[in-house]
C-alpha cells in the first residue's frame, strides 16, 4: 500500500507552501484545515504520517495528540511559525521530538518525511545519507586527549576546501561539547568529565567522527556505539539552555547579576541548533547515537527560531 501523508494546516500561505514541497517530493497526501476535520479524517482513514501545526495537537476535548500518537500510533511532524523557545516546557511535556519551524525548507521536510516513512538504520545513520555527493573523511577516537587534535585537523580541512565560516569559535565549542559528551557521558564517565579526568575507552568501543563536503555544504557527524542518549535527555539539556538564554536577556535589561545561575549544560546543543543549516539527532536505543550537523557554504542564520529534529528508531 502506498504511503499517504495527512497535512493539517489552517494558514493558507503555509498550507500552499507545504503542498508545493509535497508535490515536489512526489508523495501522496491529503489536506485538512482544522482539528475537527483532522479528527473526522482519522475516523475513516489511517495515514502513514501526519504533518500538523503545534496548536492543533492540543485543541479540542479530548486532545488530538494522544489519539494520534498513542491510539493510532501514527508518526508526526509538528510544525510552528512561532519561536519554540517561548513554549519549550510544552514541547517537553508533550514529548515532541520533531518540531519544524515554518516556512520549512523543502530539503529539510522531505528528508524528515523519508526517514519517518522508512525507519532503517542503514539510511538513518551515516553522514553520507544527509550530505549527497560528498567527499568523506573519518577519525576514530579512543581517548579524551585526542579531541583537540581531531578538531584542529577538521578545521584544517575546512580551510583547504575553501569554506570561510565566520563562526568558527562557536563551531569549535559545539564540536568539543558533542565529542566530549560522546566519549564521557555515553560510556558512563560523567563523574570523570566533571572532575576533568582524561579517559580511554575500553575495546571495542570508540567514537567515530565523519566529516566531508560537497559543492555547497560541509557536514560533520559524531557517533558513539552505546545508544544511551535519549530524547528526554536532549530536551532537558536544551530546556536548561533556553531558560538560561531567557535569564541572560532579562538580566541585560534589569542589570541583575545571574553569573551564579549560569551552567555549561546544554550550551553546545543550543548553539548548534541556532546556527546550523540542518542538524539531526539519530538514536537507536542501547546501540548507537549519532549527531549530524550540516553547514551551508554561504549560510547565515538571520532568524531567532530553530527546529528540533530527533530521530528515534522504533524498538523491535
Amino acid at each position: 500500500m502506498q504511503n499517504k501523508i495527512l497535512l493539517v494546516e489552517s494558514d493558507p500561505i503555509f498550507r500552499d507552501l507545504t503542498v508545493a514541497i509535497l508535490q515536489k517530493g512526489k508523495v501522496e497526501f491529503d489536506v485538512v484545515e482544522s482539528t475537527d476535520e483532522c479528527r473526522a479524517y482519522l475516523a475513516k482513514e489511517k495515514p502513514s504520517l501526519i504533518i500538523i501545526d503545534l496548536e492543533h495537537i492540543s485543541e479540542g476535548t479530548p486532545a488530538l495528540l494522544p489519539h494520534i500518537r498513542d491510539d493510532l500510533e501514527i508518526p508526526m511532524i509538528v510544525t510552528t511559525a512561532e519561536n519554540i523557545d517561548l513554549d519549550f516546557e510544552r514541547i517537553i511535556r508533550q514529548k515532541l521530538n520533531l518540531v519544524l519551524n515554518k516556512p520549512m525548507k523543502s530539503t529539510e521536510l522531505l528528508n524528515v518525511i523519508d526517514r519517518l516513512l522508512h525507519p532503517d538504520p542503514a539510511t538513518w545513520f551515516g553522514l553520507e545519507n544527509y550530505l549527497p555527493d560528498a567527499k568523506m573523511f573519518r577519525i576514530s577516537l579512543k581517548r579524551s586527549t585526542q579531541i583537540r587534535e581531531a578538531i584542529s585537523a577538521i578545521f584544517k580541512k575546512v580551510d583547504e576546501w575553501g569554506f570561510d565560516f565566520n563562526l568558527k569559535f562557536e563551531m569549535d565549542l559545539v564540536w568539543q561539547e558533542m565529542i566530549t559528551n560522546a566519549l564521557y557521558h555515553s560510556h558512563g564517565y560523567t563523574e570523570f568529565k566533571q572532575r576533568r579526568i582524561p579517559i580511554e575507552l575500553p575495546d571495542p568501543y570508540e567514537v567515530v567522527i565523519r566529516f566531508g563536503y560537497n559543492d555547497n555544504q560541509f557536514g560533520i557527524s559524531i557517533r558513539d556505539f552505546r545508544g544511551t542518549l535519549t530524547p528526554e535527555k536532549i530536551l532537558s539539556s536544551l530546556n536548561v539552555a533556553v531558560n538560561q538564554q531567557q535569564m541572560l536577556e532579562k538580566s541585560i535589561q534589569t542589570g541583575e547579576d545571574i553569573s551564579a545561575q549560569i551552567l555549561d549544560r546544554g550550551r553546545g546543543l543550543d548553539i548548534m541548533r541556532r546556527m546550523a543549516g540542518e542538524y539531526y539527532f539519530v538514536i537507536e536505543n542501547n546501540k548507537s547515537t549519532e549527531i549530524i550537523i550540516i553547514y551551508d557554504r554561504n549560510f547565515e542564520k538571520d532568524d531567532p527560531y530553530s527546529s528540533l529534529k530527533i530521530f528515534m528508531l522504533p524498538d523491535h
